[in-house]
C-alpha cells in the first residue's frame, strides 16, 4: 500500500468519525457499536451464502470477509475494532490486521463469539507511573439500566490490582449523570472539572475528573 493511499485512508477515517460524532450528538447517544454482520446458512445444510458485510461497517473498514466483528465508536476516542479471528479447524480465519488500516484503530482480537457483545470498557495503563485511565465505556441501548458499566469497572479494577497499578482515574462528560454516578458508587472522588476540555461532535464539553488510589 503506497503512502498516498495510506494518507487518503487516514483522512477518510477522520472524516467518517467526525460525521458519526455529529450524529451521536444530534441523537444524544454516547457511543455506537457497529456489527459487521453474520453469515446466513442454507436450510438443512452446512453451506453458507456469500457473506455481505454491513455497509455501515464497510464504510469505516476495508474488511469484506470479516463476519462477527464489531466497531465501537466513542466521541473523542480512537475507534475500537473487536476483530473476530476464531481458532477454527474447518475454516480459514481472517488474517492478522494489516498496519496500513489497523493503525487507525484500537484492535481487540476476539476468539470466541458464542456470547453477544453488549457492553465494553478499557483501561489505558501507564506502567511507569503505575496509573490507569478507566475509559471507553459503552452499553447497547437495549441493555442499559442493568449496571453493566459498574460491573465492567469492577472487573477492570481487579485487573489493575493484579497488575499492581493502584492509581486509577477517569474524565467523565459532565452532562452524563449516569457515568458520573458509576464512578461515585465505586468510591472514586471527584477532584475537579476540566472546563471546555474535550472536543466532542463539534463542540467543547466540560469533563469531571474522578480519582481513586488503592
Amino acid at each position: 500500500m503506497s503512502n498516498r493511499y495510506e494518507l487518503l485512508y487516514t483522512d477518510h477515517v477522520a472524516e467518517v468519525q467526525r460525521r458519526w460524532e455529529q450524529a451521536l450528538e444530534a441523537e444524544q447517544f454516547e457511543a455506537v457499536l457497529v456489527h459487521s454482520g453474520t453469515p446466513i446458512s442454507s436450510f438443512l445444510d452446512d453451506y453458507e451464502y456469500a457473506f455481505r458485510p454491513n455497509p455501515h461497517f464497510l464504510h469505516w473498514l476495508p474488511l469484506t470477509r470479516h463476519a462477527d466483528s464489531a466497531l465501537l465508536v466513542l466521541p473523542g476516542r480512537q475507534p475500537t475494532l473487536f476483530y473476530f479471528q476464531p481458532d477454527d479447524y474447518w475454516h480459514l480465519p481472517p488474517a492478522d490486521p494489516e498496519a496500513w488500516w489497523a493503525d487507525r484503530f484500537r484492535i481487540e482480537i476476539v476468539r470466541d463469539a458464542d456470547g453477544a457483545l453488549v457492553a465494553a470498557a478499557s483501561a489505558e495503563t501507564c506502567m511507569r507511573y503505575r496509573n490507569a485511565e478507566m475509559t471507553d465505556f459503552a452499553t447497547l441501548p437495549s441493555q442499559r439500566g442493568l449496571g453493566l458499566a459498574q460491573y465492567l469497572l469492577a472487573a477492570l479494577e481487579d485487573d489493575m490490582e493484579e497488575a499492581e497499578i493502584p492509581n486509577l482515574y477517569t474524565i467523565a462528560r459532565a452532562r452524563s449523570a449516569g457515568m458520573n454516578r458509576v464512578f461515585y458508587n465505586r468510591g472514586y472522588e471527584m477532584t475537579g472539572t476540566l472546563v471546555n476540555n474535550c472536543h466532542i461532535a463539534g463542540q467543547f464539553e466540560d469533563m469531571h475528573v474522578w480519582c481513586r488510589s488503592g
